[in-house]
């Protein structure tokens, strides 16, 4: 990694883990059709950033995630070990999953803009206790493979509606939640509304 670093410009390329670790990086300017890996921008100095996507969404590398890699912490996240971090801005894309790694963060003062957001990918929230509410209905869809708010124990209200499952899977927001496990461990959580909405 390049300790110095301070700002990068990304064009039409495959960003691996080459930024993660740069403690100084606090810019970057990406091209809308960069492509993001796990551990992209861990351990920067971000304290705001806006990840703008592609027609396409496909910015995000997708992975599959098993009950036996959150088992043994091997979900790599896009902002892991990124302590400054309080501002997040998905513009057009994906939230990919576990975006704070296996341990999450227990930090309460991160604001994520997910307004024009695409999809929700599984795991994406997982042990994050910034969340407090959510609105679904802001998404187009959400990744069929779920735990989408896994763990979050201060997240208190979510709006669910009617939406698109990335493989296919019409969802109708009855039950327990949208998908499997959706909710798992959320200890706070006290309201859930259901709006009949067409998306």
């Amino acid at each position: 990694n390049f300790t110095a670093l301070e700002e990068i410009d990304i064009g039409s390329s495959v960003v691996r883990s080459n930024f993660s670790g740069c403690k100084n990086l606090s810019k970057v300017n990406m091209n809308e059709d960069a492509v993001f890996l796990p551990l992209s921008l861990a351990e920067t100095a971000f304290t705001s950033v806006t990840l703008q996507g592609n027609e396409n969404n496909t910015n995000f590398y997708r992975a599959s995630v098993s009950a036996d890699e959150i088992k043994n912490g091997e979900m790599p996240g896009l902002f892991e070990n990124c302590n400054n971090i309080k501002e997040i801005t998905f513009k057009n894309c994906e939230i990919p999953y576990c975006i704070f790694g296996p341990n999450g963060t227990d930090r309460t003062d991160i604001v994520i803009d997910y307004s024009s957001a695409e999809c929700l990918s599984s795991y994406a929230f997982y042990k994050c206790a910034f969340l407090k509410e959510f609105d679904i209905t802001k998404l187009k869809s959400l990744d069929a493979k779920g735990y989408q708010f896994a763990y979050c124990e201060n997240l208190e209200k979510v709006t669910i509606c009617s939406v698109k499952c990335q493989e296919g899977v019409d969802l109708d927001g009855y039950g327990y939640g949208l998908v499997q496990g959706m909710f798992y461990n959320c200890s706070n959580l006290e309201t859930v509304l259901s709006l009949l909405i067409s998306v």
